[in-house]
């Protein structure tokens, strides 16, 4: 599944398996050290806010 459609439907998306299917970004659905509910960048594990 291309990173595209999980962007337009905020669809949990965990680490790992952005990892195994080479996507940049994955979304837990929970906030960030920062409360921000957001994607986070598969490498460094940053959000994107």
């Amino acid at each position: 599944m291309e990173f595209s459609k999980f962007l337009s439907s905020n669809k949990i998306v965990s680490r790992q398996y952005a990892i195994e299917h080479n996507l940049p970004r994955y979304f837990t659905g929970k906030p960030c050290i920062n409360g921000h509910i957001a994607e986070r960048y598969t490498k460094k594990t940053r959000c994107v806010d």
